[in-house]
């Protein structure tokens, strides 16, 4: 089967690649169409069998919202050069996505929309924006789409409000999966170490997590907190961390290779996710694989993901 894969972005290309390279093992054969990605492993092994297509776009308004927005260019001449005999979609919050759907419709073309979580918390202009949008452009996607998938039953009841009653049969719960040989706990566990792993970006709750470390340390002032990962919003968290006199328990690493991620986990007793909105996060499911205590806000797709 010729499967082509949709996203906006990618943020960092190896854990894509890697469930790409895992679906060609099955035999198909793979395209993407990609409007952005930021951070392109150099540790990725792309094959004959996965095509990654950068797609001719516009993208106005990344800059105000701090995550790629791109609107595709000519996206249906090459939908048909490629002749996918399905289309799978990540996120309905994209505009670029929508594109993808009716394309596909008027072609001809049976496609699946996996759903990341519901909408992201933004604060209250971006969240009335995005609930707008949830219910008039994703309402029509959900519609013409032949499939969707939710990582969670709460996404899922969202969802089945929104599309009514004759599409709820299209809606299928299908979990986030990851590779519990790659992600295990260490034999030594360091007490005083809490990790977070992921974007910098508003809606990841980082600000409320520093918040809450100056007041650990008060109480435990071996401990030390590591972020991994980029993003908009890496030079006002460390402002923050030294405002706060957390320089020395804060460490910002940057971008790590998946290996060196699965290293660090295993050896951390905490992982913090502090995401008012999530649907089913990998670094939850990775952390939790590694032995470590998550410890997150009771909302959304966390609640269960947690127990």
């Amino acid at each position: 089967m010729n499967i082509l894969y949709v996203w906006p972005y990618w943020y960092y290309s190896q854990v894509a690649l890697e469930f790409l390279q895992m679906i060609a093992k099955r035999g198909h054969r793979i395209d993407v169409l990609l409007g952005e990605c930021k951070y392109f492993s150099t540790n990725a092994v792309l094959t004959d069998s996965i095509n990654i297509h950068f797609v001719s776009k516009w993208d106005f308004i990344s800059k105000i919202i701090g995550t790629p927005y791109p609107i595709f260019r000519n996206i249906t001449s090459l939908i048909r050069r490629i002749d996918p005999d399905i289309i799978h979609v990540n996120s309905h919050l994209f505009l670029s996505n929508y594109q993808v759907i009716r394309v596909a419709k008027s072609i001809g073309i049976p496609s699946v929309m996996t759903v990341h979580g519901i909408m992201a918390e933004r604060g209250l202009i971006m969240n009335i924006m995005q609930s707008f949008y949830l219910r008039t452009l994703s309402k029509k996607i959900f519609k013409e789409v032949s499939a969707i998938i939710c990582l969670t039953k709460s996404d899922a009841k969202v969802i089945a409000k929104i599309v009514g009653n004759n599409n709820r049969m299209k809606i299928n719960i299908i979990p986030n999966g990851i590779d519990i040989e790659r992600f295990k706990p260490s034999l030594i566990k360091d007490p005083n170490l809490i990790v977070w792993t992921g974007r910098l970006v508003p809606e990841k709750g980082l600000i409320y997590a520093l918040k809450a470390m100056r007041k650990i340390i008060e109480e435990h002032n071996n401990v030390k907190l590591v972020l991994v990962g980029e993003g908009p919003l890496k030079n006002t968290l460390m402002r923050l961390t030294n405002k706060l006199g957390l320089a020395k328990r804060v460490v910002f690493t940057g971008m790590l290779d998946r290996m060196k991620i699965a290293k660090l986990l295993s050896k951390t007793s905490i992982f913090i996710f502090p995401s008012l909105r999530e649907g089913l996060p990998l670094s939850i499911l990775e952390a939790m694989s590694s032995g470590a205590v998550q410890a997150s806000f009771r909302r959304y797709g966390l609640g269960r993901c947690g127990g």
